[in-house]
């Protein structure tokens, strides 16, 4: 696979564009559904993030993905930024 076919804030896999979407779509499962996710969220510039997933992604998954979020700054921020946005999640 070429690198360019590669979606930047990937580099522990040989995935593309369309290998990542079908992953967060939970084509692949519900573990690598949310690994993919948090990944996304921590990895992606924040506007990257919102062409991948949903907030409703974040928030109905979000008591899995926090325990993928670190380090622990990286957690807090997106949870703030959640409850800021008004959606109620758990610490």
């Amino acid at each position: 696979m070429l690198q360019s076919q590669r979606p930047y804030f990937i580099w522990n896999a040989d995935l593309s564009d369309s290998d990542v979407r079908a992953i967060v779509a939970g084509k692949r499962g519900d573990l690598e559904k949310i690994q993919m996710i948090a990944h996304i969220m921590q990895n992606a510039r924040f506007d990257d993030v919102w062409k991948y997933i949903r907030l409703d992604d974040i928030v109905s998954n979000w008591d899995l993905v926090k325990r993928m979020l670190w380090p622990k700054e990286s957690k807090e921020l997106w949870q703030w930024a959640l409850q800021m946005w008004g959606r109620r999640v758990s610490p």
